[in-house]
């Protein structure tokens, strides 16, 4: 793709948050080098989460626990985006 963009979804631009501070357009061009492959890692490892989740018992090698908490680390985010929470305070309410 040659073009790129700030997500406009606040919970989308936590999971692809600007990689360069400070330069605008430095930072929508490491957007456009880089946010495919980070999209594409994040859907895999959702992908391999969902189907781990499907295996009884469950249990993870070293990589699949890998693929596990980097899905889980991003449903965090996007559930802490969509309640509103940015501080421990938050977090407490």
């Amino acid at each position: 793709d040659t073009t790129a963009s700030v997500p406009a979804d606040s919970a989308l631009h936590r999971l692809l948050p600007n990689g360069v501070q400070g330069d605008d357009a430095e930072a929508l061009e490491f957007r456009r080098l880089t946010e495919r492959s980070l999209r594409e890692s994040k859907t895999g490892a959702l992908r391999a989460a969902a189907l781990l989740l499907e295996s009884k018992p469950l249990l993870l090698n070293a990589e699949q626990a890998q693929y596990f908490a980097r899905a889980l680390n991003d449903v965090r985010l996007v559930l802490a985006d969509r309640l509103g929470l940015e501080t421990d305070e938050d977090a407490e309410r």
